[in-house]
């Protein structure tokens, strides 16, 4: 590694040098000053200003943000800032207008406003969820039952009060664990195998449980790139020694059901992430954020509730 020699010789922790310690934290603090660049309080102010609220973003993480960046900021009163920052970048404009009618304002006040209007929000949106639920009436062994369409599920679960209504149910031991989407734990009683029929469509899934991979059937995934888009090829990452053998055993098995195909040239290139299965496997994923992603014209269009 090159060393700017000159510019070692000509450094100086200090002005005296009896004043300055020889413990190696002396040495990093030294060394910290004097090479670190010197921060612009105004150039640091306009980013102050300048920080908003992005979506999905707590009060508390916003309010942190500011704090981090006021820090090379030089200011005087860092509380009035803060406050006014939250009134006029916050992204609530019912918070907005709660603080305005305020009088007097200090940021423990902010801070619980906010955080009750946070909070009614979301409990305000999870009753309006529950209301809007999309539901369907499916035959579960002739009997016609109410049920959550819920396409993200892994399982479809019912009740043990709904479960006594449905006939000729046989109800087996089942050892699986299943949480909802907080991380609850959902007591499972057993498990059946049930006739389910929508209408007049029976609804089969043997082919899902087969022991092979399925195809998705009548439809093509298409991605739309932006208008400039350009290839991005992205350099292999280094697979941990101790990683190689899975790997290399995971991509033959992948090549050989049809899942990936081995090709000698492509303008794209994503690099390759293995994640460790409990049992010792591997899960190869790609870390397309650098890649693909950002190429992707985004998507307006919304998904229906009914």
């Amino acid at each position: 590694m090159p060393i700017d020699v000159q510019r070692l010789d000509s450094f100086s922790i200090g002005d005296d040098p009896k004043s300055v310690g020889d413990s190696l934290q002396d040495a990093i603090e030294g060394l910290t000053n004097y090479f670190a660049p010197q921060a612009n309080k105004y150039f640091e102010r306009y980013q102050f200003i300048e920080a908003s609220q992005v979506s999905g973003e707590t009060i508390d993480s916003f309010v942190t943000k500011f704090k981090k960046l006021a820090s090379t900021c030089e200011f005087g009163d860092l509380e009035d800032r803060l406050i006014e920052q939250i009134i006029v970048r916050s992204n609530s404009q019912e918070l907005r207008k709660k603080l305005l009618q305020e009088k007097k304002l200090n940021l423990q006040k902010v801070l619980e406003i906010a955080r009750a209007i946070e909070t009614a929000n979301y409990q305000s949106n999870v009753i309006v969820d529950a209301q809007e639920r999309l539901m369907a009436q499916i035959e579960i062994n002739g009997k016609l039952t109410p049920m959550q369409i819920d396409t993200a599920a892994d399982v479809t679960i019912i009740s043990e009060r709904v479960a006594q209504t449905i006939p000729n149910l046989v109800i087996r031991p089942s050892d699986k664990v299943l949480k909802s989407y907080t991380g609850t734990n959902i007591e499972v009683v057993g498990s059946s195998q049930v006739k389910v029929q929508y209408k007049d469509q029976e609804i089969d899934y043997k082919e899902v449980f087969e022991d092979r991979v399925g195809t998705v059937k009548n439809a093509q995934a298409v991605l739309v790139l932006k208008e400039n888009a350009t290839p991005r090829f992205s350099a292999p990452r280094p697979v941990p020694y101790a990683l190689k053998t899975a790997v290399e055993t995971e991509i033959k098995r992948l090549e050989s059901e049809g899942s990936w195909e081995k090709v000698d040239y492509s303008d794209w290139s994503t690099p390759l992430v293995p994640i460790v299965k409990d049992n010792g496997q591997v899960r190869l994923c790609g870390d397309y954020k650098v890649t693909l992603n950002p190429q992707i014209a985004s998507s307006t269009t919304s998904i229906a509730k009914s």
